[in-house]
């Protein structure tokens, strides 16, 4: 009976070590299972972020800055990327700002190359006109002084 007794009790605690190394096995894929979920999770938060954020960037859109919550190890990242966005909007802005110094410049040139021009073309007429006049007074000058050899012949 005892030898029966031990039997029994060595059937139940193998069954029951058998059950426990069923259940760690299945605490174990759960544990896998559960972090595999939390992995995939984190990376399709820092993927739709990064996304949006291309996509805004695509766009022209330099404002754009991310601003969710990503995890510990993507802050880096995320830090960065608002970073260079910051120093692109400055050299945009720069850009900007030089790009206007020179229309600005250009449009003076312009407008002083038109003053210019005007103040030729009016020179060009008067010394046109002057030309003109010393061409009459020539010939006013040619007929007098012909005028006052016929007058000394006569």
């Amino acid at each position: 009976r005892a030898v029966g007794i031990f039997r029994a009790h060595e059937v139940a605690a193998r069954a029951a070590r058998k059950e426990q190394e069923q259940e760690k096995q299945r605490a174990e894929s759960e544990r896998r299972r559960a972090e595999r979920d939390a992995i995939e999770t984190e990376r399709n938060l820092v993927r739709k972020a990064i996304g949006v954020a291309a996509e805004r960037l695509a766009a022209k859109d330099l404002t754009f800055r991310i601003t969710d919550d990503l995890p510990e190890a993507y802050v880096k990242l995320q830090a960065d990327f608002n970073d260079a966005l910051d120093e692109l909007e400055m050299i945009v802005g720069r850009l900007t700002e030089s790009t206007e110094m020179i229309n600005s410049g250009t449009q003076e040139i312009s407008s002083a190359s038109d003053d210019l021009s005007q103040r030729t073309e009016t020179q060009a007429s008067s010394l046109e006109e002057t030309a003109a006049a010393v061409s009459a007074i020539a010939g006013k000058v040619k007929q007098t002084a012909n005028g006052a050899a016929q007058a000394r012949l006569m």
